[in-house]
């Protein structure tokens, strides 16, 4: 019996136009799929359709906002 190692495969600006295709793809493919934006998951859609999200803080000026 062959066992498959699950790929894990980080996704970021998942609230950019193209990601919920990528995602639904490597869902597809039985891949553990992480999502990161700089936007709150309530405010994407596409936070729901990835196994883990991360809000990323935003950089300016050196300093986190």
């Amino acid at each position: 019996m062959e066992t498959r190692e699950l790929r894990r495969i980080l996704v970021t600006a998942i609230g950019s136009f193209s990601a919920v295709a990528v995602i639904r793809e490597l869902k597809a493919s039985g891949c553990y799929v992480v999502g990161t934006d700089l936007n709150a998951a309530e405010l994407l859609s596409e936070s729901t359709e990835v196994d883990a999200f991360y809000r990323l803080l935003a950089m300016t000026s050196g300093r986190s906002t």
